[in-house]
């Protein structure tokens, strides 16, 4: 007994401390574990950073252009009145002159336009995806000259597209809108027209008869005949249309980009990728 009982005692005494080394073990286990989790996904997340990082980094570095997430915009009625409210404000800080009514003729047409619409139009759908340049414009919505001697970077970034321009320090220099066009197309990796004329995008690619989304679209100045020569044309990217408008994306809409309608009557004609 008394060996049983000498026995029992160093046992039980052992048995409480196996079990207690155990429950630390697997504490420690367990916070090991944790630990090894955290450092993993923190090193993933870092990498992933890294890799994007490096990604944009390196586009440019190499003027590679980056690619930019799906847009998706809905132009309603109350767009369209809100750019003509902002346009008419431009033409009064211009005080008067040719490209002030200008600005004024269109800031009226957006109006008109947007007592025309019936419902949103979608623009950059999953069922209807924009194509890579229209992506490419859309994010540009709102680049706007600066008042003053300044230049927008960007804007200047649309004028050098074209190596004929690539001196032009000035954003005001020269109308950019065919340039903004020039950009889009370049920086998706298609083949743009490289000059300042937006008659220039009449022989561009090929003839379309019935428009889609992202196709360029050639307009003549109401002053001018079907054959609009230099300073009498505009061209921009084809959104939509209302019964009597075209609604287009396009660069220099009062000195920015921005959302234009275009009477039908002065179309010239659609066109599309080279082939």
């Amino acid at each position: 007994m008394g060996t049983s009982d000498k026995d029992s005692l160093p046992t039980a005494v052992l048995t409480d401390g196996t079990d207690s080394q155990r429950h630390l073990s697997f504490k420690k286990l367990a916070s090991w574990i944790a630990i090894v989790v955290t450092v993993v996904a923190g090193t993933a997340a870092f990498v992933k950073n890294v890799d994007t990082i490096w990604t944009t980094a390196s586009g440019w570095f190499r003027g590679k252009p980056q690619p930019t997430p799906g847009t998706e915009i809905k132009v309603t009625a109350e767009t369209l009145v809100a750019i003509a409210d902002a346009m008419a404000k431009t033409a009064a800080a211009k005080s008067g002159g040719a490209a002030s009514e200008e600005v004024k003729k269109d800031s009226a047409n957006l109006k008109s336009a947007a007592k025309e619409i019936e419902a949103p139009l979608s623009v950059g759908t999953a069922a209807i995806p924009a194509p890579p340049w229209l992506k490419l414009a859309l994010a540009e919505l709102g680049q706007s000259e600066i008042p003053g001697p300044e230049s927008n970077p960007r804007i200047l970034e649309y004028i050098h597209s074209s190596p004929h321009f690539k001196n032009v320090t000035d954003d005001t220099m020269l109308p950019w809108s065919a340039l903004f066009l020039n950009w889009a197309m370049k920086a998706s990796g298609v083949p743009g027209v490289d000059d300042g004329r937006n008659i220039a995008w009449l022989a561009w690619g090929s003839e379309l008869k019935e428009p889609k989304q992202g196709a360029v679209a050639i307009f003549k100045r109401p002053e001018s005949d079907a054959s609009p020569s230099r300073g009498q044309a505009y061209s921009c990217l084809y959104l939509g249309q209302t019964a009597t408008y075209i609604l287009c994306l396009g660069g220099n809409v009062g000195n920015a980009v921005r959302i234009t309608s275009r009477p039908k009557e002065n179309l010239v004609g659609y066109r599309w990728l080279p082939a």
